[in-house]
């Protein structure tokens, strides 16, 4: 699903000017740009910023502008939104996620409802099941 952008962006959280936040971030920038099978010369480029500032963005020690965010989010082709999503888990289960966060966005609301049902059920059974702990 495609995201309209405006001058104005409202971001899905509120920003915190911190070094955890920019840091974690980064983090995500990383992880998407990898997911999407780039480098961070051939990103850079499509960005028209230099390998040097991408590098300072994925590991916390720049911030992106407006335009560069939603640039970052026309290249990589995730929502704004994705993009500060964040886990502290591994590489593989941020892609996991991200896929699956894909595909909720292709569905309508009774197929939201029908999975997330399924999901809850599935969060009652769990200690239930010796193999998923």
């Amino acid at each position: 699903m495609k995201q309209s952008f405006s001058n104005n962006i409202i971001f899905p959280i509120r920003i915190h000017n911190t070094p955890h936040f920019i840091k974690l971030f980064g983090k995500n920038i990383r992880i998407h740009r990898e997911a999407a099978g780039f480098t961070q010369e051939q990103l850079a480029e499509k960005l028209d910023i230099s390998c040097g500032s991408l590098s300072r963005i994925e590991t916390g020690r720049q911030f992106v502008t407006q335009t560069t965010l939603e640039n970052l989010s026309k290249a990589l082709k995730v929502s704004v939104s994705d993009l500060f999503l964040y886990s502290t888990h591994s590489s593989t289960n941020n892609e996991k996620k991200i896929e699956l966060l894909q595909y909720i966005e292709t569905m309508n609301n009774y197929e939201i409802e029908y999975f997330l049902n399924q999901i809850q059920v599935y969060y009652k059974l769990k200690p239930h099941f010796k193999s998923f702990t």
